[in-house]
């Protein structure tokens, strides 16, 4: 039997713990393909992501239907056009797997060797036109200028020092090469650099990095359709662990003298940015997808992100997770999701104006520890159970926002003049504790709501019940003036 098996695929994709296996073929040298096949499990919103293999034995083959699996959707859409021609549909069999230089070929459960020829042969020809991994790179005007294509790139952005920049290609998901102006998996060299970066990444699962270095003007990153990296910053090296030859030029700071725009589009985007600071206002826009946005990080010192102005996240629909950790922004922050469940996180963040954080219609996890914003603080759960947890942080006005359904608002050692609550319909509950607050003004909603409040300062404590039998529970509290209306039981 002729064994192979596909490429390794990027650190990157590693670090975000979706980890692809290895894929396995094997091929009998007579007439057919004996004892043994592939099982695929399929990534369910992918048809270019092979999730885990098995072998299994041709009698426990589960007869599914497997089509719309390949390193391209031009491949795919081939394979069911043409494949009827050649004898069988790819979704009424099952199907085997070989894989030569990461392409796929696809062979019934009783694949004779001229079929297995034919196919062969077909899928090289159609997967050269639709897997070219391409990049074009080039300065104009001062500023540079990057577009992909719509294969599986992968490309680092490096420049040590004023007016020249590197763009260096990499192997991309599919194991082919990322061609830098025709050089595979090369290193270019730009010179008359002192502007900004441009960068268009189209369809494709593509992985992009700037390690370090200074971007004198805007930063626009356009990742395009599939399941896209961005790379922006590298942590700082611990020198006690490892030595110093293999450090980073400027420890793996970003500095960005102007804006920095990233656009994301259908697929699961994955942003990290560390150790870096934007100059002018930062927009993330990742669209549709189970996206994930990871700005600073707190357990490495001296990895602190700051916004020098506003940034504005807009996550798009999907399940999306954004944890933001020791930043500052000496603007306003805006978070704007849209469906589908949020995990959002500020951890010792720091705001020097107002913050302004809109959840999704489903499910909501919202948790603030050691923020301190200037003004405003709105946080705006919407629908269905949520779950909003500040703990010690800090701000002049602070209003959540329940939305209907049964959500769960917990305030720990929070400190501001105003606290507006506005619970809305749902049996929500309310616990406040080791606040200190000048004004209380806190409002149920149609159903039994309770309220807790514990070891907790203010000068007056407004309670409105509204609907339902309302529960307020104290204790401890050092509390002036306390008007309750409509509230059952006390």
């Amino acid at each position: 039997m002729a064994v192979a098996r596909s490429a390794l695929l990027s650190d990157a994709f590693a670090r975000r713990n979706k980890w692809f296996d290895r894929v396995w073929c094997v091929v009998s040298p007579d007439s057919q393909l004996l004892t043994h096949a592939v099982q695929l499990k399929v990534h369910a919103d992918s048809s270019s992501k092979v999730n885990s293999t098995q072998w299994c034995d041709n009698d426990r083959i589960e007869r599914r239907s497997v089509a719309m699996v390949g390193n391209s959707p031009l491949i795919s859409i081939a394979m069911v056009v043409f494949f009827p021609f050649l004898g069988y549909s790819p979704v009424r069999h099952s199907v085997c797997v070989n894989i030569f230089r990461s392409k796929f070929v696809y062979l019934p459960k009783d694949c004779t060797m001229r079929r297995f020829f034919f196919l062969t042969l077909f899928t090289l020809l159609a997967s050269e036109v639709a897997t070219a991994s391409n990049v074009t790179a080039r300065v104009s005007g001062g500023q540079l200028f990057i577009y992909g294509d719509a294969g599986d790139n992968s490309i680092t952005i490096e420049s040590s020092q004023m007016g020249e920049v590197f763009v260096i290609g990499a192997p991309g998901l599919n194991g082919e090469a990322t061609s830098i102006n025709g050089q595979a998996n090369g290193s270019v060299r730009l010179t008359g650099w002192n502007g900004g970066i441009f960068c268009y990444m189209y369809s494709g699962s593509d992985t992009v990095s700037l390690p370090y270095g200074t971007v004198l003007g805007a930063t626009h990153f356009d990742l395009g359709d599939g399941n896209d990296d961005l790379i922006i910053g590298s942590l700082p090296v611990d020198l006690t662990i490892v030595p110093p030859p293999v450090m980073l030029p400027h420890n793996g700071f970003v500095d960005l003298q102007s804006s920095l725009y990233i656009i994301g589009a259908n697929g699961d985007d994955y942003v990290s940015l560390v150790n870096a600071k934007v100059k002018y206002g930062a927009t993330f826009d990742l669209g549709d997808g189970a996206d994930e946005i990871h700005v600073g990080d707190s357990s490495f010192a001296g990895s602190m992100v700051e916004f020098q102005s506003n940034c504005n996240v807009y996550p798009g629909s999907g399940l999306d997770i954004a944890h933001f950790a020791a930043i500052l922004i000496r603007g306003s922050f805006l978070f704007d999701d849209y469906t589908s469940n949020l995990d959002l996180s500020l951890q010792g963040v720091t705001i020097q104006q107002s913050a302004l954080i809109f959840g999704t219609s489903a499910k909501d996890l919202i948790v603030l520890n050691q923020v301190s914003v200037r003004n405003l603080l709105q946080i705006f759960s919407e629908q269905d159970d949520d779950s909003v947890r500040l703990t010690s942080t800090q701000c002049e006005t602070l209003e959540v926002f329940g939305g209907s359904g049964v959500d769960q608002v917990q305030l720990a050692s929070v400190t501001c003049n105003t606290l507006r609550v506005f619970l809305d319909s749902g049996a929500d509950n309310l616990t406040v504790s080791l606040g200190k607050f000048q004004k209380m003004f806190w409002y149920g909603g149609s159903e039994n709501d309770l309220f807790n409040v514990s070891t907790t300062s203010a000068t007056e404590l407004n309670l409105f019940g509204d609907g339902g039998v309302d529960t307020l529970v104290r204790s401890g509290n050092t509390i002036g003036t306390t008007r309750l209306y409509s509230v059952e039981n006390q």
